[in-house]
């Protein structure tokens, strides 16, 4: 059974948090992104103030308006895009700290889920397994997750591999850029225990046929 669908709240907040982008580490295709996305609300602002606008509204009501319009337009169109970019299998920010092969396994997993018609615009609960050498580096690495927002959602030692599993929850949009880079983040952190981010998959509920691995 799958996890719970996030709410209307939800959704709207994770929206907002995809926008908190460091310019610095802007691939070509982010910047490509950014420029069409500033031309579009900027030339739709300048058609309403010149057009739709009322003479008697003043410059300020003008210059209202063009603002509200300009800044409205761009974030559409640039939510727009960078989701047309992540259907492509394009990332719009430099993702530091994953190899190719790690990025080539979340965008097969990702045009797997797509192609059971699961609905993208939507967050979705993933979960993050990851492998430490013992029970204080799971403690301590949780406190730093939960730093970053993800949810601890179970560790035990596993027999089999000789190591402790921590399982790991955020609510990310279904891109491969919100993916790689949540993973960059787990990763990093785990490198400083002597551990690594194993596999991710879909939800709570542990779906083994949505679940990758190194």
């Amino acid at each position: 059974m799958m996890n719970r669908r996030p709410d209307m709240a939800e959704r709207i907040g994770t929206s907002i948090n995809e926008l908190d982008i460091d310019f610095s580490r802007l691939s070509i295709t982010g910047w490509t992104v950014s420029f069409i996305s500033l031309i579009c609300g900027g030339g739709v602002a300048y058609l309403a103030r010149s057009f739709v606008v009322r003479d008697d509204m003043g410059s300020l009501g003008k210059g209202l308006v063009f603002a509200f319009v300009i800044i409205g337009c761009t974030t559409i169109t640039f939510l727009a895009l960078r989701f047309v970019a992540g259907r492509l299998g394009l990332t719009i920010i430099k993702i530091d700290g994953l190899t190719n092969a790690n990025i080539e396994r979340n965008r097969r997993q990702l045009t797997k889920l797509f192609s059971t018609g699961i609905d993208q615009s939507t967050p979705w609960p993933l979960q993050f397994r990851l492998l430490l050498p013992s029970d204080t580096d799971v403690r301590l690495l949780s406190g730093h997750a939960r730093d970053l927002r993800f949810q601890v959602k179970d560790s035990q030692y596993d027999e089999s591999l000789c190591c402790y599993r921590l399982d790991l929850e955020a609510t990310l949009l279904l891109t491969l850029e919100s993916v790689n880079e949540a993973e960059a983040k787990l990763a990093s952190i785990a490198n400083k225990y002597g551990g690594k981010v194993d596999s991710w998959n879909l939800g709570s509920s542990n779906q083994t046929s949505n679940e990758t691995g190194d």
